[in-house]
């Protein structure tokens, strides 16, 4: 059986506009959810916030491509009214965006977050790692 990830917005972002060191990394595990390796998720805000952040760095064909590529390979996760409740409610996380991925990651009982910001998940039921730490299991767990 295939380990469940979710991947954070910031990591999306850094697969497509190579912006830091973790860029390999991230597209060799991003080619194990194409191939069926990994179970690949993510939220649907997490989308639309690549789609605006990256409009000055890559053309517009070009971030409808890579999100038809997303929405092929990964499966894409919702917050109903009930989860923002939830989170806007809960003093232990650190701000919206990240609270909602966490609650997302714990509501679908995925087995890993991969983010750059694992600081900010440490309120998470759903472990949090950076994505040299997760690509480290790669031998042993998958």
């Amino acid at each position: 059986m295939s380990l469940k990830v979710f991947f954070d917005t910031n990591e999306i972002i850094s697969i497509a506009v190579n912006r830091n060191s973790t860029h390999k990394i991230l597209r060799d595990l991003f080619d194990d959810v194409i191939h069926g390796k990994l179970k690949g998720y993510v939220t649907g805000h997490s989308l639309t916030d690549f789609f605006y952040v990256t409009r000055r760095e890559i053309p517009k064909e070009d971030r409808l491509k890579f999100l038809l590529m997303i929405a092929n390979n990964f499966t894409i996760l919702t917050e109903p009214n009930d989860v923002f409740l939830s989170v806007l409610s809960d003093s232990d996380f650190f701000d919206l965006e990240d609270g909602l991925q966490m609650q997302c990651a714990e509501d679908a009982v995925l087995d890993y977050i991969v983010t750059e910001n694992t600081e900010h998940f440490r309120a998470s039921k759903v472990k949090a790692l950076t994505a040299e730490e997760f690509y480290s299991l790669r031998d042993s767990v998958w």
